[in-house]
């Protein structure tokens, strides 16, 4: 499991963009990352929050950014994005990447970083 901060700045060093969000939410907000993956634009620009239901517990919580991930949403997300388009999108561009796939970022940046 990655938990020391040298292992999580190389990880951090290994991903760009898209991917580079993916693993800034998941370790800053405590969401799953199904819920993670069902965000869009819309529900992270220029918020300091998200709002959501749950889909594991059906619970409605509302899970504040901290300063890591306020920078990430600023940084990363394209000015030319719509609030409606997903902010993990797949090649297509229809569909949101689906969670064996961001499994598979995060393990091929756990290799680039040379971490096991």
């Amino acid at each position: 499991m990655i938990r020391e901060k040298r292992q999580i700045n190389a990880i951090k060093k290994a991903l760009r963009g898209r991917d580079l969000l993916l693993f800034t939410l998941g370790i800053n907000s405590g969401l799953r990352i199904s819920d993670i993956l069902a965000l869009k634009v819309g529900d992270v620009r220029g918020k300091d929050f998200v709002a959501i239901t749950e889909g594991k517990t059906k619970k409605s919580k509302r899970f504040f950014f901290n300063a890591a991930i306020k920078k990430a949403v600023a940084d990363l997300i394209p000015a030319e994005a719509n609030d409606d388009d997903w902010l993990f999108p797949s090649r297509k561009g229809s569909k949101a990447i689906t969670r064996v796939r961001a499994y598979g970022i995060l393990n091929e940046a756990i290799e680039r970083a040379g971490l096991s």
